[in-house]
């Protein structure tokens, strides 16, 4: 009986001291090893953009200005054209698409066909053009999508006369490292027209970027 009563005793001790703890307002539980909830710096769109920023601007001047965008696009171009006519190309290498088929990018416009509403535009910012003929059920790249000179469509539009429309290009990603250099997110080829409802489209010249004028044909 007398180390039941011992025990009791030291139980109720206990208790009581957990009571104290429990009901006061003025303790806060520490969780060691979590840092307080709050915006970090290191993570988010705005790291994002920073690092995109210096992946991708001039080595030599530290910024990136619209020029040198399309200087970096011209030589791109350039090289693929070497490539296609040099004899790297011989070794008879294939490449099959392995997928996935089942998830979509970024998709910023989509326009319905007013003649024929079960025909529907969308346009990506990295995929290119797509093109549905069952109202959206089902959805197959354009056939032009590998010859585009700009696959980051942003904006469709369907003419009174059926011509259709789309421009190229995203501000979403621009930067600005404050110190004068501002970057857009990736700057298109210009806008693209169709006369023959949607089945080729080519560069309205007139459109082009210009070096040195953002945003300007």
């Amino acid at each position: 009986m007398k180390r039941i009563a011992i025990f009791t005793t030291f139980l109720a001790i206990v208790a009581a001291i957990a009571s104290v703890f429990y009901f006061r307002s003025d303790l806060q539980p520490v969780y060691a090893g979590i840092e307080p909830l709050g915006e970090n710096p290191k993570s988010g769109a705005s790291a994002y953009k920073a690092w995109l920023f210096e992946m991708r601007k001039n080595p030599a001047t530290g910024h990136l200005t619209e020029a040198d965008l399309l200087e970096g696009r011209r030589q791109v171009m350039e090289a693929r054209a070497r490539n296609a006519q040099s004899n790297s190309r011989s070794l008879g290498v294939v490449w099959s698409h392995l997928g996935p088929t089942n998830i979509g990018g970024r998709t910023r416009a989509i326009a319905i066909d007013p003649s024929n509403p079960s025909r529907m535009y969308g346009g990506s910012v990295s995929g290119g053009l797509f093109i549905s003929n069952d109202g959206g059920v089902s959805w197959e790249p354009h056939p032009q999508n590998p010859l585009l000179q700009s696959t980051l469509i942003s904006t469709i539009s369907i003419a009174a006369n059926g011509d259709i429309y789309f421009g190229t290009g995203e501000s979403y990603l621009d930067f600005f490292d404050g110190s004068g250099s501002y970057s857009h997110g990736f700057t298109g080829t210009g806008v693209y027209k169709s006369t023959d409802g949607g089945v080729s489209f080519s560069l309205l010249t007139a459109t082009e970027p210009t070096p040195g004028v953002p945003g300007a044909p």
